[in-house]
C-alpha cells in the first residue's frame, strides 16, 4: 500500500489538578482505566496515530494518516508560567472539570481566559465533565451558564468517565474531526 499524506494536530487538555485529565487521555490511548496516576508536573505529551482505514474521521482518505498530539497541562497554578511555551500551535482545547467538585467548573473561567490570551481564535473547544460515573454535585444550570458565557457550542459538551469509558473515544474523535475539517477549509 502506498503511503499517503500525514497530518498533525495539537490538542491541549486543560483544567484543574485531579479532575481526571491524564486518566481521560490514557483511556483514549489504551482503552484502559489507570488507577493511581500521579499529578502532572508542568506538561505531559502523548501521541496517537489514526489511519483513514480506521474510519474514525470519514474525511480522512484511506491512504492518509492523522497524528494527534495531546498536551496534558498541569492543573496546578504554579505550572501555568510554562503554558505559553507549550500552547503555541494548539488547534483545539479540551476544558475539563470534575463532576464531584463544583469549584473545578468555576476555575475553568480562569483557564479559558488564560488560554484565550495565548491561543488565537477561532479554535474548537470542547467542555468535558469528567467522572460522570459518580454522583454529580454540579447543577446543570451552572454548566449551561458556562457554555453560554464562554460562547461554546452546546453540542461540544460531553459527560465522560475514564473508569467505564463513557464518551471518551467520542469526545477525542469529535475534536480531531473538527480540527481536521478546519485544516481542509484553510
Amino acid at each position: 500500500m502506498k503511503s499517503g499524506a500525514a497530518y498533525l494536530i495539537k490538542i491541549l487538555v486543560a483544567g484543574e489538578s485531579a479532575v481526571g485529565k491524564t486518566t481521560l487521555i490514557q483511556r483514549y490511548l489504551s482503552n484502559k482505566f489507570l488507577v493511581g496516576t500521579k499529578s502532572t508536573i508542568g506538561i505531559d505529551f502523548f501521541t496517537k496515530k489514526i489511519s483513514g482505514t480506521d474510519e474514525i474521521i470519514p474525511e480522512l482518505n484511506e491512504n492518509e494518516f492523522l497524528h494527534i498530539q495531546l498536551w496534558d497541562a498541569s492543573g496546578e497554578e504554579k505550572f501555568r508560567e510554562v503554558l505559553p511555551l507549550y500552547s503555541a500551535g494548539t488547534q483545539g482545547v479540551l476544558l475539563c472539570f470534575d463532576s464531584t467538585r463544583p469549584e473545578t467548573l468555576q476555575k475553568l473561567y480562569e483557564w479559558d481566559e488564560v488560554l484565550n490570551s495565548l491561543i488565537p481564535d477561532p479554535i474548537p473547544k470542547i467542555l468535558i465533565q469528567t467522572k460522570c460515573d459518580l454522583d454529580s454535585r454540579i447543577e446543570q444550570e451552572l454548566i449551561n451558564d458556562f457554555i453560554r458565557e464562554r460562547k461554546l457550542n452546546e453540542a461540544n459538551f460531553f459527560l465522560t468517565s475514564s473508569k467505564n469509558g463513557t464518551n471518551v473515544q467520542k469526545t477525542f474523535n469529535e475534536i480531531a474531526k473538527t480540527i481536521f475539517i478546519q485544516l481542509h477549509e484553510i
